[in-house]
């Protein structure tokens, strides 16, 4: 894993012979906890500012989903499953991409989970009214 364990004090934890089934290298003293917590942190807002458009809300919208490579093998990017791919459907709709909701909801847009058809046609009814206060507003909300 990626994580790890901040206690009171590392060697009392280490004594109880609880850390058998964690990496030692993962356990940390409250003493080390902020140069730890810094430091992931940092690779936060690095992440961010790597994978999304902070620009204007346009650019954030239209770079939905952030694209990446997992870590993990048995962790697949999942950024377009289950409820995820509705939350882009709505992001793509924001930014007037109306298209967008219906070629995800198609057979032909491949996913690992089943798609929230339900949450998908719900959507899909509303295209009409979200177009045409789109065409007289230029936004949707």
């Amino acid at each position: 894993g990626l994580g790890f364990w901040i206690v009171q004090d590392r060697e009392e934890f280490l004594s109880i012979g609880r850390p058998n089934q964690i990496a030692q290298s993962r356990i940390l003293d409250i003493a080390q906890a902020r140069p730890a917590l810094i430091a992931m942190i940092q690779d936060g807002i690095a992440f961010i500012d790597n994978h999304y458009e902070l620009g204007s809300e346009d650019g954030l919208l239209k770079g939905l989903p952030a694209k990446y490579t997992t870590r993990h093998i048995n962790s697949p990017y999942d950024q377009m499953e289950k409820f995820k791919g509705v939350m882009v459907c709505i992001a793509h709709i924001l930014y007037g991409d109306f298209d967008f909701v219906e070629r995800y909801r198609s057979c032909d847009f491949n996913t690992l989970f089943p798609k929230r058809t339900d949450d998908l046609d719900k959507i899909i009814a509303k295209l009409p009214d979200f177009k045409k206060r789109f065409a007289e507003t230029g936004a949707v909300i």
